[in-house]
C-alpha cells in the first residue's frame, strides 16, 4: 500500500514555529514528511532531525524530502527519547520542535496495520513493526485490569477494559472490528463472535 498523509494544521504549525533561515529542527512524529517538507522548504538553511517510530514512514519520508539531502537527519526511534537522540548526533540544542501526535491517515487505512476499527484483521496497533509487543499480547497477557493502569489515556477505555475483563479467561481474543462507520458507544451493543469483538448498531 502506497504511504499516504495529509498533514493536520500545516500552515498553522509551521507558522508557529517562526521558522529562522538558519536553525535545528526536530520533527517527532515525522510521518510522511508534510510537516517538515513545508519547513525545510520555508527555511533554505536550517537543519532537520526527523523521528519516527513508524519504518514504514521514515520510508515514505526520506522519498519526500530527499531533495533536502544532507539538511535531513533520519532517526527510527520515540521523540520521548529526544535527549539521547539529540546526543548521538551530536547536536547541543534545537530552535523548534514539532510533533503531529496520534495515529496517521495511513496506519489507519492500511487493515494489516491492526489500527482501523472497520478493517477485519488480527490485533497488531504497533507504531513500532519491529517491537514484538503488540495489541494481540496486551489483551490476551495482561491481568485483567492492568492494561488500563499503562494506556489510561485511551479515549473509551472503560467500554473495552469491562469486556476483556468479562470474557479474557474464556476466549482468545484475535481482533476488534466495529460493524459500521456511523455508531454511538450508548447505543451499540457489543458481541463476541469466534474471538472478536464486534460491535452491531
Amino acid at each position: 500500500m502506497e504511504f499516504s498523509h495529509i498533514s493536520v494544521l500545516l500552515d498553522e504549525s509551521i507558522d508557529s514555529l517562526s521558522v529562522k533561515q538558519i536553525g535545528i529542527y526536530v520533527d517527532g512524529t515525522l510521518g510522511g514528511g508534510g510537516h517538515s517538507s513545508r519547513l525545510l522548504t520555508q527555511s533554505e538553511g536550517a537543519k532537520l532531525i526527523g523521528i519516527d517510530r513508524d519504518t514504514e514512514a521514515l520510508a515514505a519520508a526520506k522519498k519526500r524530502l530527499e531533495q533536502f539531502g544532507d539538511r535531513v537527519i533520519y532517526h527510527h526511534g520515540n521523540y520521548c527519547e529526544i535527549k539521547e537522540i539529540l546526543k548521538i548526533h551530536n547536536i547541543d540544542g534545537i530552535d523548534g520542535a514539532i510533533l503531529d501526535l496520534g495515529v496517521s491517515s495511513y496506519q489507519l487505512d492500511n487493515g494489516e496495520r491492526g489500527f482501523s476499527y472497520n478493517a477485519d484483521a488480527r490485533l497488531d496497533m504497533r507504531m513500532d513493526t519491529d517491537s514484538e509487543f503488540s495489541a494481540y499480547e496486551l489483551v490476551n497477557t495482561y491481568a485483567d485490569g492492568d492494561w488500563l493502569i499503562e494506556f489510561d489515556a485511551v479515549p473509551y477505555g472503560g467500554p473495552y477494559d469491562a469486556i476483556i475483563n468479562l470474557e479474557s479467561d474464556r476466549v482468545e481474543i484475535k481482533n476488534i472490528y466495529f460493524g459500521t462507520n456511523n455508531w454511538d458507544l450508548e447505543y451499540n451493543y457489543w458481541r463476541y463472535v469466534d474471538g472478536e469483538i464486534v460491535i452491531w448498531e
